[in-house]
Protein backbone atom coordinates (compact mmCIF):
# COMPACT_ATOMS: atom_id res chain seq x y z
CA UNK A 1 0.00 0.00 0.00
CA UNK A 2 2.97 2.06 0.74
CA UNK A 3 4.21 2.10 -2.64
CA UNK A 4 0.66 3.33 -4.05
CA UNK A 5 0.74 5.85 -1.93
CA UNK A 6 4.60 6.85 -2.88
CA UNK A 7 3.79 6.12 -6.55
CA UNK A 8 0.60 8.80 -6.53
CA UNK A 9 2.62 11.14 -4.86
CA UNK A 10 5.63 10.96 -7.38
CA UNK A 11 2.99 11.38 -10.32
CA UNK A 12 1.04 14.20 -8.33
CA UNK A 13 4.54 16.04 -8.03
CA UNK A 14 5.33 15.01 -11.76
CA UNK A 15 2.08 16.64 -12.70
CA UNK A 16 2.84 19.83 -10.87
CA UNK A 17 6.31 20.72 -12.28
CA UNK A 18 5.65 19.84 -15.71
CA UNK A 19 5.13 22.52 -17.41
CA UNK A 20 6.31 24.76 -20.36
CA UNK A 21 10.21 25.04 -18.90
CA UNK A 22 12.43 22.01 -19.82
CA UNK A 23 15.78 21.40 -17.98
CA UNK A 24 18.70 20.58 -20.15
CA UNK A 25 20.22 17.84 -18.72
CA UNK A 26 23.86 16.39 -19.28
CA UNK A 27 22.59 13.29 -21.17
CA UNK A 28 27.17 12.32 -21.50
CA UNK A 29 27.60 12.29 -17.65
CA UNK A 30 28.70 8.70 -16.17
CA UNK A 31 28.39 7.36 -20.16
CA UNK A 32 30.68 5.52 -21.62
CA UNK A 33 32.83 7.57 -24.29
CA UNK A 34 31.12 6.41 -27.32
CA UNK A 35 27.92 6.54 -26.21
CA UNK A 36 25.09 8.15 -29.06
CA UNK A 37 22.11 10.50 -28.97
CA UNK A 38 20.05 11.77 -31.88
CA UNK A 39 20.13 15.13 -32.71
CA UNK A 40 16.53 15.88 -32.62
CA UNK A 41 17.02 19.04 -34.52
CA UNK A 42 18.92 17.64 -37.46
CA UNK A 43 18.80 14.14 -39.09
CA UNK A 44 22.53 14.39 -40.12
CA UNK A 45 23.70 14.67 -36.93
CA UNK A 46 24.31 12.95 -33.37
CA UNK A 47 25.49 13.91 -30.20
CA UNK A 48 28.63 11.30 -29.14
CA UNK A 49 29.86 11.27 -25.32
CA UNK A 50 34.02 12.20 -25.50
CA UNK A 51 34.97 12.63 -21.64
CA UNK A 52 31.72 12.88 -20.22
CA UNK A 53 30.90 15.47 -22.48
CA UNK A 54 28.83 16.08 -25.28
CA UNK A 55 30.27 16.51 -28.58
CA UNK A 56 28.28 17.38 -32.04
CA UNK A 57 29.15 14.84 -34.77
CA UNK A 58 27.78 14.63 -38.78
CA UNK A 59 27.66 11.65 -40.46
CA UNK A 60 28.85 11.92 -44.34
CA UNK A 61 26.80 14.02 -46.46
CA UNK A 62 24.78 10.96 -48.12
CA UNK A 63 23.60 9.65 -45.00
CA UNK A 64 21.63 10.27 -42.19
CA UNK A 65 21.43 9.36 -38.26
CA UNK A 66 19.26 6.30 -37.39
CA UNK A 67 17.07 7.11 -34.61
CA UNK A 68 16.68 2.98 -33.44
CA UNK A 69 20.27 1.63 -34.56
CA UNK A 70 21.94 4.55 -33.66
CA UNK A 71 24.40 4.61 -36.49
CA UNK A 72 24.79 6.56 -39.71
CA UNK A 73 22.61 5.07 -42.70
CA UNK A 74 21.87 5.97 -46.18
CA UNK A 75 19.67 8.48 -45.90
CA UNK A 76 16.90 6.34 -47.37
CA UNK A 77 16.74 3.59 -44.74
CA UNK A 78 17.68 5.80 -41.47
CA UNK A 79 14.75 6.00 -39.39
CA UNK A 80 14.72 9.90 -38.62
CA UNK A 81 12.77 11.64 -35.69
CA UNK A 82 13.79 15.32 -36.04
CA UNK A 83 11.90 18.16 -33.94
CA UNK A 84 11.61 20.04 -36.94
CA UNK A 85 11.23 17.46 -39.69
CA UNK A 86 8.17 18.11 -41.82
CA UNK A 87 8.46 15.24 -44.30
CA UNK A 88 8.29 12.65 -42.44
CA UNK A 89 10.08 9.24 -44.28
CA UNK A 90 7.23 6.90 -45.92
CA UNK A 91 8.68 4.16 -44.26
CA UNK A 92 8.93 5.72 -40.83
CA UNK A 93 6.49 4.35 -38.81
CA UNK A 94 4.49 6.92 -37.09
CA UNK A 95 4.82 7.44 -33.37
CA UNK A 96 2.11 7.02 -31.31
CA UNK A 97 0.84 9.52 -28.24
CA UNK A 98 2.48 9.59 -25.08
CA UNK A 99 4.96 7.12 -25.65
CA UNK A 100 8.87 6.88 -24.89
CA UNK A 101 10.90 7.87 -27.22
CA UNK A 102 13.26 4.89 -27.94
CA UNK A 103 16.46 6.46 -27.92
CA UNK A 104 16.13 8.63 -24.84
CA UNK A 105 13.94 7.97 -21.56
CA UNK A 106 14.02 11.70 -21.09
CA UNK A 107 12.03 12.36 -24.20
CA UNK A 108 8.36 11.45 -24.91
CA UNK A 109 5.92 11.48 -28.04
CA UNK A 110 2.99 13.54 -26.93
CA UNK A 111 0.17 15.01 -28.94
CA UNK A 112 -0.05 18.31 -30.09
CA UNK A 113 -3.64 19.34 -32.34
CA UNK A 114 -3.93 15.43 -33.04
CA UNK A 115 0.13 15.12 -34.10
CA UNK A 116 3.01 13.90 -32.42
CA UNK A 117 5.59 16.30 -31.30
CA UNK A 118 8.79 15.03 -29.08
CA UNK A 119 8.87 16.68 -25.89
CA UNK A 120 11.21 16.27 -23.13
CA UNK A 121 11.05 15.52 -19.39
CA UNK A 122 12.14 18.05 -16.85
CA UNK A 123 15.93 17.88 -15.90
CA UNK A 124 16.15 14.77 -13.40
CA UNK A 125 12.87 13.26 -14.80
CA UNK A 126 12.37 10.27 -17.24
CA UNK A 127 9.43 9.58 -19.43
CA UNK A 128 7.74 6.49 -17.05
CA UNK A 129 5.44 4.76 -19.53
CA UNK A 130 3.34 2.90 -16.90
CA UNK A 131 1.81 5.87 -16.03
CA UNK A 132 2.70 8.28 -19.02
CA UNK A 133 4.16 10.70 -17.45
CA UNK A 134 7.45 12.09 -16.63
CA UNK A 135 8.87 11.28 -13.17
CA UNK A 136 12.21 12.12 -11.17
CA UNK A 137 14.50 9.07 -11.17
CA UNK A 138 17.53 7.94 -12.02
CA UNK A 139 17.85 9.43 -15.75
CA UNK A 140 21.09 7.16 -16.78
CA UNK A 141 19.28 4.02 -15.71
CA UNK A 142 15.31 5.14 -16.57
CA UNK A 143 14.58 3.95 -12.99
CA UNK A 144 12.48 5.22 -10.58
CA UNK A 145 14.69 6.17 -7.63
CA UNK A 146 13.27 3.48 -4.71
CA UNK A 147 12.61 4.72 -1.49
CA UNK A 148 13.53 2.84 1.43
CA UNK A 149 10.58 2.12 3.70
CA UNK A 150 11.98 0.21 5.95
Amino acid sequence: MKAVVVVFALLAVACVLAGPGKGKTDRCHGKKDGTRFVDTKDCHKYVQCTGGKEKSMSCSHSQNFDAESLKCMTKSTAKCYSADETDVPTEAPTPTCNTPFSADCTKYWACEDGEPALKDCLEGYFYYEPLHSCLPGDVQSCELYSLNTA
